[in-house]
């Protein structure tokens, strides 16, 4: 069950309203409409997987989207957050069309799209770190040990994802979004004790 909707980022709302108020002649107006699209397709991204959560048992599963929380002097966000009384998963969003490169190496995103580069934040490392704030968020709150996954998912059928059959990690930690569902039932299986009781979960899901 979807307990927290999608919201439209801020960022978005004020880049519009920027956009209608520069002249059309002004030099950096591509570069912010550039950003607008981006921050644009990652919404998009986000609200198709929704198609996908629907089909979680309500009863089991909570979903939480666009999470901003506060630790240590400063707040992280994650884009969606699934609740099970056994588990934690959190899914790092991704709508990104094109050649796809994760370098796990150097911890970043390579982009090829039409032949432009771009680099981008490593997903996977982004995704790692959402985890230990949320851990460490759990912690201070005081609220009982959980077991917390984290998983990045594509949603842009048009992204060709290209990596080297040796980087394990790649593999272990990127999916696209029709493969949701088995990795969600493949931790279901791989922690079968709860966590939480049913009052544990319904305290955590209002702290959310």
């Amino acid at each position: 069950m979807i307990v927290k909707k999608h919201e439209p980022p801020g960022i978005i709302v004020n880049l519009e309203v920027l956009l209608r108020r520069l002249p059309k002649s002004f030099s950096g107006r591509n570069e912010i409409e550039h950003q607008l699209g981006n921050f644009k397709a990652g919404y998009h991204g986000e609200l198709s997987l929704d198609y996908y959560l629907n089909r979680l048992p309500e009863e089991e599963y909570l979903i939480l989207h666009d999470l901003r929380l506060f630790i240590q002097s400063a707040f992280f966000q994650i884009d969606t957050l699934i609740l099970h009384r056994n588990f934690i998963l959190i899914l790092e969003v991704k709508n990104i069309a094109g050649e796809i490169y994760i370098d796990t190496t150097y911890n970043q995103m390579i982009r090829n799209l039409n032949g432009k580069i771009e680099v981008f934040q490593d997903p996977i490392l982004q995704s790692y770190r959402q985890k230990k704030d949320l851990e460490r968020w759990l912690v201070e709150r005081n609220y009982p040990s959980i077991p917390v996954e984290n998983i990045v998912v594509f949603t842009n059928p048009h992204s060709h994802i290209k990596n080297s059959s040796q980087d394990h990690s790649v593999y272990q930690r990127v999916i696209r979004s029709a493969k949701l569902l088995f990795h969600i039932e493949s931790y279901f299986q791989s922690h079968q004790n709860p966590s939480l009781s049913p009052q544990q979960v319904t305290k955590l899901t209002r702290a959310f």
